[in-house]
């Protein structure tokens, strides 16, 4: 097992590093030239995975509106949760909110004049929006494969690489797929001459989610941790 440093994920809008363990298989070949002889067939592959590192460790709600109170006040305002919400704050926290047909166990209540759910200042989630968006431990593998041969006077070789890296987005298909085709021939003419072609043949295909900008990354901290995770009934109509 081969422990990497902290490469940058592939996305140029992510704003944390990432770290990698990888795990070499063990057929591992490094390939030149061919030689004269039989074809020969060689094989490697790696399987790596992924990880958001140094990101913000997230202040739960209850410190959260503890803190929002305090310096509302302090701006002359009033208090944005008031004690009523604090108390649910902490009974969602110590989770006795267990009935999943019940809005307040997803931490929130309905808002029967604007048919919405409560969130902001209305909701009492406790909600990591790092965890919420950032998955752990992600595999991506990676495949290689050589061809080569010749004889004296010829020589001749191609191989490929397969790419296959999974992003760290947690809610869509976050992925960068790379093919590469690489071709050697060679061939001695005469004693004082030779000749070597080389071709090399690449293509990138990256998906990640329409969201996935800088303002996302940017507005993730910006969150309320009293605001509605993946744990929502946002399926679900107020009636």
């Amino acid at each position: 097992m081969i422990f990497k440093g902290e490469p940058f994920h592939f996305t140029s809008n992510v704003l944390y590093p990432t770290k990698e363990i990888l795990i070499v298989l063990p057929l591992v070949v490094t390939t030149k030239s061919g030689k004269a002889g039989k074809v020969r067939v060689n094989y490697s592959g790696d399987v790596r995975f992924s990880t958001a590192t140094q990101t913000p460790d997230m202040v739960d709600s209850y410190r959260f509106a503890t803190y929002f109170n305090a310096a509302s006040i302090n701006n002359g305002g009033q208090a944005q949760f008031n004690e009523e919400q604090m108390e649910k704050i902490l009974k969602f926290q110590r989770g006795e909110f267990n009935d999943p047909t019940q809005p307040e166990y997803y931490g929130t209540t309905a808002n029967l004049d604007n048919k919405k759910w409560n969130n902001y200042g209305g909701a009492f989630a406790n909600t990591d929006w790092f965890d919420e968006f950032y998955k752990k431990n992600v595999p991506s593998t990676q495949h290689n494969i050589s061809l080569s041969g010749g004889s004296e006077k010829i020589n001749w070789s191609v191989s490929g690489r397969f790419l296959k890296q999974n992003g760290l987005i947690r809610h869509g298909h976050d992925e960068l797929d790379r093919y590469t085709v690489n071709s050697k021939i060679g061939a001695e003419i005469a004693s004082w001459i030779r000749l070597d072609y080389n071709t090399k043949w690449t293509r990138t295909d990256y998906e990640k989610p329409q969201y996935l900008t800088g303002l996302f990354f940017h507005n993730i901290a910006r969150r309320w941790p009293t605001t509605l995770g993946n744990r929502s009934p946002a399926s679900r109509m107020i009636s």
